[in-house]
Formats: C-alpha cells, structure tokens, sequence
C-alpha cells in the first residue's frame, strides 16, 4: 500500500508516497482504503492495470488539467483543480521519480 497523506504510527511516520509497512491489521487496511489515505500495491498496480508513467513531454501535451489529476489519481497521487497546470506537472514528475527512487 502506497500512502497518499501523512499516517502516523506508535514508531514511524509515514510520508505521501511510502509504503506501509506491515504493523496494519486488514481493519486498519480497509478504513485507511475507505479514507482514500493509501492506494494499492505500487508493484501489482502497475502489473494489474498496466500503468505507465509518462513523461515530461507527454505530460504537456496533455491540455485538460482534469486529465493530469486523472492521470495523477491512476498512478496514486492526489492533485487539485485548482493547481496551474504546470504545478500539476511537476507534482506529477515528483512524484514518478520518488517512487523510480524507491525501486532502486
């Protein structure tokens, strides 16, 4: 599971984008789902759906920034509307690379 917003436990905190570790119990799983505070497995996400990350060039063409958060909310990460779309952009990349930077 891949957390969206801050979760704090007993011994860590947990920033957006890192994954829980496995002190939850399947209860504690499905409220954080419920609250939309974390998403799927990152590896299986992307094996299940076939989601690829786009890049720089791609994600500018992309004119509607309800497409970017669309695209955003695909691979895990909440944006708002009300961002430019060049902060969509970039939050986006940000994004990619701290997760390319987890598989290392």
């Amino acid at each position: 599971m891949l957390t969206k917003v801050i979760i704090k436990t007993r011994t860590k905190t947990y920033l957006p984008g890192e994954m829980l570790g496995n002190e939850f119990t399947d209860e504690e799983i499905s409220r954080l789902k419920k609250l939309k505070a974390v998403v799927g497995d990152y590896e299986n996400r992307l094996e299940q759906e076939k989601i690829r990350f786009l890049t720089e060039q791609e994600l500018e063409k992309i004119t509607s920034k309800q497409k970017l958060i669309d695209y955003a909310d695909q691979i895990g990460i909440a944006l708002k509307i009300e961002s430019s779309k060049n902060e969509l952009v970039g939050e986006i990349l940000n994004y990619i690379q701290q997760l390319e930077d987890q598989e290392v």
